[in-house]
């Protein structure tokens, strides 16, 4: 345990308890990261696999300039959740 916590003991799960499983990815491997263009009240944010906690406050700056009508500070055309139309 370190030094600075020496009061703190975690309780560790067994290892059959350990949450697991799939991540959502998409067909081509890019997250769906944009409005829906079937709803007007649906923002999408998805499809990141393994990484998507590195990719977290990216996606949340997409969607907030995507809601905000804010211009992107770069092309999100390829993160479109519609583009296999």
């Amino acid at each position: 345990m370190p030094k600075y916590f020496p009061n703190f003991k975690p309780e560790i799960p067994k290892l059959k308890d350990i949450w697991f499983g799939f991540r959502p990815v998409s067909p081509d491997g890019m997250p769906y990261i944009g409005l829906s263009d079937k709803y007007n009240n649906l923002a999408i944010a998805t499809g990141h696999a393994m990484i998507g906690l590195s990719l977290g406050p990216a996606t949340g700056k997409m969607i907030s300039d995507a809601l905000n009508g804010t211009e992107p500070v770069m092309n999100s055309d390829m993160f479109s959740p519609g583009r296999f139309k």
